[in-house]
Protein backbone atom coordinates (compact mmCIF):
# COMPACT_ATOMS: atom_id res chain seq x y z
CA UNK A 1 0.00 0.00 0.00
CA UNK A 2 1.29 3.19 -0.59
CA UNK A 3 1.34 5.63 2.11
CA UNK A 4 -1.25 8.52 2.09
CA UNK A 5 -0.18 12.24 1.46
CA UNK A 6 -3.58 14.04 2.91
CA UNK A 7 -5.30 12.49 5.55
CA UNK A 8 -7.80 10.85 3.82
CA UNK A 9 -11.31 11.13 5.75
CA UNK A 10 -11.86 8.16 6.76
CA UNK A 11 -8.11 6.83 7.49
CA UNK A 12 -6.70 3.41 7.75
CA UNK A 13 -3.19 1.64 8.29
CA UNK A 14 -2.32 -1.48 7.90
CA UNK A 15 -4.20 -3.89 10.02
CA UNK A 16 -0.92 -5.94 10.92
CA UNK A 17 -0.09 -2.23 12.40
CA UNK A 18 -3.48 -2.20 14.30
CA UNK A 19 -3.14 -5.67 15.48
CA UNK A 20 0.47 -5.31 16.83
CA UNK A 21 0.35 -6.02 20.16
CA UNK A 22 2.18 -3.87 21.96
CA UNK A 23 -1.12 -1.96 20.79
CA UNK A 24 -3.58 -4.09 22.42
CA UNK A 25 -2.19 -3.14 26.18
CA UNK A 26 -1.92 0.95 25.18
CA UNK A 27 -2.85 2.94 26.69
CA UNK A 28 -1.86 1.53 30.17
CA UNK A 29 -1.97 4.61 31.82
CA UNK A 30 1.88 5.35 32.48
CA UNK A 31 2.29 7.16 29.10
CA UNK A 32 4.90 5.23 27.75
CA UNK A 33 5.40 5.36 23.94
CA UNK A 34 5.31 1.91 21.51
CA UNK A 35 7.48 1.03 19.14
CA UNK A 36 5.43 -0.30 15.19
CA UNK A 37 7.04 -1.61 12.06
CA UNK A 38 5.88 1.20 9.19
CA UNK A 39 5.28 0.86 5.82
CA UNK A 40 8.70 1.35 5.18
CA UNK A 41 9.70 -1.54 7.50
CA UNK A 42 11.18 1.24 10.11
CA UNK A 43 10.60 1.32 13.48
CA UNK A 44 8.54 4.50 14.42
CA UNK A 45 8.19 5.49 18.09
CA UNK A 46 4.27 6.24 19.02
CA UNK A 47 3.35 8.52 21.87
CA UNK A 48 -0.05 7.55 24.03
CA UNK A 49 -2.34 9.70 21.91
CA UNK A 50 -1.00 8.26 18.01
CA UNK A 51 -1.64 4.55 19.50
CA UNK A 52 -4.65 5.39 20.33
CA UNK A 53 -5.74 6.82 17.09
CA UNK A 54 -3.76 4.49 15.09
CA UNK A 55 -5.72 0.90 17.05
CA UNK A 56 -9.06 2.97 15.80
CA UNK A 57 -7.76 3.42 11.82
CA UNK A 58 -9.81 0.84 10.26
CA UNK A 59 -11.13 2.90 7.21
CA UNK A 60 -14.46 3.32 8.94
CA UNK A 61 -13.83 6.03 11.67
CA UNK A 62 -13.84 9.77 10.62
CA UNK A 63 -12.61 12.25 13.20
CA UNK A 64 -15.37 12.92 15.01
CA UNK A 65 -15.68 9.09 15.59
CA UNK A 66 -11.72 9.46 16.37
CA UNK A 67 -12.17 12.14 19.08
CA UNK A 68 -15.42 10.12 20.44
CA UNK A 69 -12.94 7.14 21.29
CA UNK A 70 -9.97 9.70 22.78
CA UNK A 71 -13.14 10.91 24.75
CA UNK A 72 -13.93 7.34 26.12
CA UNK A 73 -10.22 6.50 26.89
CA UNK A 74 -10.22 9.70 28.85
CA UNK A 75 -13.29 9.27 30.77
CA UNK A 76 -12.29 5.60 31.45
CA UNK A 77 -8.66 6.99 32.74
CA UNK A 78 -6.73 5.13 30.01
CA UNK A 79 -5.33 8.75 28.74
CA UNK A 80 -5.13 12.17 29.98
CA UNK A 81 -5.22 15.13 28.05
CA UNK A 82 -2.27 18.27 28.54
CA UNK A 83 -2.33 21.55 27.26
CA UNK A 84 1.00 23.53 27.93
CA UNK A 85 2.27 20.77 30.53
CA UNK A 86 -0.65 21.10 32.59
CA UNK A 87 -3.21 17.86 32.54
CA UNK A 88 -6.64 19.00 31.62
CA UNK A 89 -9.21 17.45 34.39
CA UNK A 90 -11.88 15.19 32.67
CA UNK A 91 -15.00 16.95 31.96
CA UNK A 92 -18.37 15.76 33.25
CA UNK A 93 -21.33 15.25 30.82
CA UNK A 94 -23.02 17.97 32.80
CA UNK A 95 -20.50 20.39 32.38
CA UNK A 96 -21.69 23.80 30.41
CA UNK A 97 -22.44 23.09 27.04
CA UNK A 98 -19.64 25.75 26.06
CA UNK A 99 -17.16 24.23 28.12
CA UNK A 100 -18.33 20.96 26.14
CA UNK A 101 -18.08 22.86 22.96
CA UNK A 102 -14.48 23.44 23.69
CA UNK A 103 -12.93 20.57 25.01
CA UNK A 104 -13.80 18.68 21.97
CA UNK A 105 -12.71 21.55 19.73
CA UNK A 106 -9.21 20.64 21.24
CA UNK A 107 -10.14 16.94 21.31
CA UNK A 108 -10.30 17.61 17.50
CA UNK A 109 -6.65 19.34 17.77
CA UNK A 110 -5.51 16.62 19.38
CA UNK A 111 -6.69 13.72 16.47
CA UNK A 112 -5.50 16.26 13.61
CA UNK A 113 -2.19 16.44 15.17
CA UNK A 114 -2.14 12.95 15.63
CA UNK A 115 -3.31 11.86 12.38
CA UNK A 116 -0.74 14.02 10.62
CA UNK A 117 2.21 12.69 12.47
CA UNK A 118 0.72 9.07 12.03
CA UNK A 119 0.82 9.97 7.80
CA UNK A 120 4.69 11.49 8.03
CA UNK A 121 5.84 8.63 10.16
CA UNK A 122 4.12 5.99 7.26
CA UNK A 123 1.34 4.54 8.83
CA UNK A 124 -1.46 5.78 7.45
CA UNK A 125 -2.56 4.25 3.99
CA UNK A 126 -3.47 5.88 0.68
CA UNK A 127 -7.30 5.26 0.26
Amino acid sequence: SDVATPVPALPRALASVRSAPQLASAPDGRGQPVMVCNQWHENVELSVLESCVLAALDGKADRDALASRLEALEGAGRIHFHRGGAPLPPLPPTAPAADLAQRRAFVLQQVDSALQSLRRKGLICAA
